[in-house]
């Protein structure tokens, strides 16, 4: 029996169980997220989902790799943001700040990562995160043409932009409770950046 032709504009069932598998991780992080679940909500059995994934580590890795491919590409992309130095970095800042905004099951997953000393993710991040930190502090450093302020730690305030978006797109419906309006860029310009002249 031939498989039904896929219609135009429905999603693959690899993506469908990524998209799935973000949300269930995220949700109750992998030693409790169940593959059922997560194949029940695609609409197909665990063996079919089995079928694109070989295990539970796969696709949870799959779905890791998948998050810092596109955090890479929205960095990159405003890495070449035309303008001055300030233009580049803002774009930068508000990029990540925006996408983890808009997936905040990434948020929720990389912030339970980040936490949690024996988890799966934790050598996965750090084996994703490192380079791409390295990259974008270096090209702020190749860019910056004598805005920095003085002795500041470049990687450390990246580090709080960072961890400032991942926990406010995080927490929900909280985030206006205790953040407010979270203004990362204001953050940059306050700790990395000399005023304006």
């Amino acid at each position: 029996m031939a498989r039904p032709k896929k219609r135009i504009g429905e999603i693959e069932t690899p993506e469908r169980i990524a998209n799935a598998a973000l949300e269930e991780f995220a949700k109750h992080g992998y030693a409790q997220a169940n593959l059922a679940t997560i194949a029940k909500s695609c609409g197909i059995s665990r063996p079919s989902l089995l079928y694109h994934f070989k295990s539970k580590e796969e696709l949870f890795e799959h779905v890791l790799l998948r998050a810092f491919v596109e955090v890479g590409e929205v960095l990159r992309v405003a890495m070449q943001t035309e303008g001055n130095f300030r233009e580049g970095l803002k774009a930068v800042v508000l990029g990540f700040h925006h996408y983890m905004q808009q997936k905040p099951h990434v948020a929720c997953l990389l912030a339970r990562e980040l936490v949690h000393p024996d988890g799966l993710g934790r050598v996965l991040l750090m084996n994703q995160t490192l380079p791409l930190l390295a990259e974008v502090e270096q090209w702020v450093l190749d860019n910056e043409a004598g805005e920095l302020q003085s002795d500041v730690d470049v990687r450390n305030v990246l580090m709080h932009v960072v961890s400032n978006s991942i926990l406010s797109a995080s927490s929900g419906d909280l985030v206006h409770t205790i953040w407010g309006k979270p203004d990362p860029w204001a953050l940059v310009q306050m700790t990395l950046l000399q005023e304006a002249k």
